[in-house]
């Protein structure tokens, strides 16, 4: 315990000052490398990864050993926790999706904020 406690401060004192110092740039343009990451990399190697488990499932049900009903249960149970894996994502996907479209953090160039609305408008 006190050994895990130690590493803990120790990892603290390392991440820190990177965080303080701010070297990971703006936080816009770091949030949405992070969003960009997470949407175009992280996300279609779960969904692949979820689709060979639905696979083997689907396999050990049908094919492989299909006649021992505790493997048919084990390939029925696999398919059914990939099922709910592909919904999982697919949500997660939209609700990452979402909450980057809505603060316009997928744009590499920052924040676009609205301007003012001008007191003085001259006719063309």
């Amino acid at each position: 315990m006190k050994r895990i406690l130690l590493n803990l401060i120790l990892i603290a004192f390392l991440v820190v000052p990177g965080i303080t110092f701010a070297q990971f740039g703006p936080v816009d343009s770091f949030i949405g490398d992070l969003t960009g990451f997470i949407s175009g990399t992280l996300i279609p190697v779960i969904i692949a990864t979820a689709f060979l488990v639905f696979l083997y499932g689907a396999i050990k049900f049908f094919f492989w050993k299909s006649g021992d009903p505790e493997e048919q249960k084990k390939g029925q149970q696999l398919m059914i926790y990939a099922v709910v894996g592909f919904v999982l994502i697919v949500s997660i996907w939209g609700i990452i999706r979402l909450v980057a479209e809505g603060l316009n953090l997928n744009k590499k160039d920052g924040l676009n904020l609205p301007e003012p609305p001008a007191l003085n408008k001259t006719k063309p």
